[in-house]
């Protein structure tokens, strides 16, 4: 399924980390793809996610947060590693299935734990973002602008004039 400018997934959870129990969510998650504003300046590729549904704000007749702010992100640049949820910390994650969890961190020390519906799909997303992730910061590092523009960027033949 299609959403965007990236390609979505309905994961059953996203979970973000906090000093507070955080309940599970349905959200919607996707790929932005970068964009060059100027010859200098760049907006990054980024993974991004909103709440698809709450149930409670229905009967309160309430929007979602989401709809009403932007979605939460992260920079890909800034995932440092992307694991499976060996241990997760039950004061923070009571509800989260460990079989079927990740968990993303970033260098600015935010950890976020996502959950699918199946341990296959844990596994199939893992490898394939850290795969992506890799991918990036490879063209990154050796200096592969044109490499990297044309992969993870929207074309500049899309771009406002």
């Amino acid at each position: 399924q299609k959403k965007g400018k990236g390609s979505s997934r309905n994961l059953p959870s996203g979970l973000r980390t906090s000093t507070s129990i955080v309940s599970p969510r349905c959200i919607k998650l996707w790929f932005e793809r970068g964009n060059r504003i100027n010859q200098n300046d760049i907006v990054e590729p980024k993974l991004m996610w909103r709440d698809a549904y709450h149930p409670d704000l229905v009967s309160q007749r309430k929007l979602n947060f989401s709809t009403t702010q932007g979605p939460q992100q992260i920079c890909l640049l800034n995932i440092c590693r992307i694991i499976e949820a060996t241990n997760l910390n039950r004061e923070k994650y009571p509800f989260a299935k460990q079989s079927c969890s990740f968990i993303i961190r970033t260098s600015e020390e935010e950890e976020f734990v996502f959950e699918t519906a199946s341990e296959k799909q844990r596994n199939d997303i893992v490898h394939t973002w850290k795969l992506v992730v890799a991918r990036l910061a490879s063209q990154a590092v050796v200096g592969d602008g044109e490499g990297m523009v044309g992969e993870f960027f929207v074309s500049s033949s899309f771009g406002v004039p």
